[in-house]
């Protein structure tokens, strides 16, 4: 269950809160507790912003973790769809998606998921903008690059391709 997961967590931050991989397993854990409250219809924003807060500690302790920087990025592009699915403006969540992505490739530039990620994003303010009116081509053409520079690192992946058809797709619509 999650609240033995987050308690066992929380045990280990008592012992030394200065754990940063304690704290990211834990925010993981929460985020995805959000995802599985968001799947029954309940609202999941308490702990998408508690997830956002434990990457944003782990990171405050080790700086140059890329995982943790695209698992914040992660988090706040969830963050995104659902303010999208309400209704809601979108615009900073996924600005702070694209940041933590960018924090991760400059943390380590060969890192393929950071890359993926800010291709997803890109395309996701794309649609976003689509949605509204507005064109959207720059944002695909951003996410094309960030597609690209994942294909270079990781050569033959599925993931990746699937990724950059979709991101075609949206610049052919």
């Amino acid at each position: 269950e999650w609240e033995h997961a987050v308690a066992a967590y929380d045990r280990a931050l008592a012992v030394n809160p200065r754990k940063a991989e304690a704290h990211t397993n834990r925010a993981y854990v929460i985020w995805n507790r959000g995802m599985s409250q968001a799947a029954r219809g309940e609202d999941p924003s308490a702990d998408y912003q508690e997830a956002v807060g434990g990457y944003e500690r782990a990171l405050a302790i080790d700086p140059r973790d890329a995982n943790t920087a695209v698992n914040l990025a992660n988090v706040w592009m969830t963050i995104g769809q659902h303010r999208r699915g309400r209704g809601e403006d979108a615009d900073e969540a996924y600005g702070r998606s694209a940041a933590a992505a960018q924090d991760a490739l400059r943390i380590n530039p060969r890192y393929a998921p950071a890359a993926g990620q800010l291709a997803l994003i890109q395309k996701a303010r794309g649609d976003l903008k689509r949605g509204r009116g507005e064109d959207p081509l720059a944002d695909y053409a951003a996410a094309l690059a960030a597609a690209d520079v994942a294909r270079a690192l990781r050569a033959r992946d599925a993931g990746t391709e699937n990724n950059r058809a979709i991101i075609l797709k949206a610049i052919g619509d």
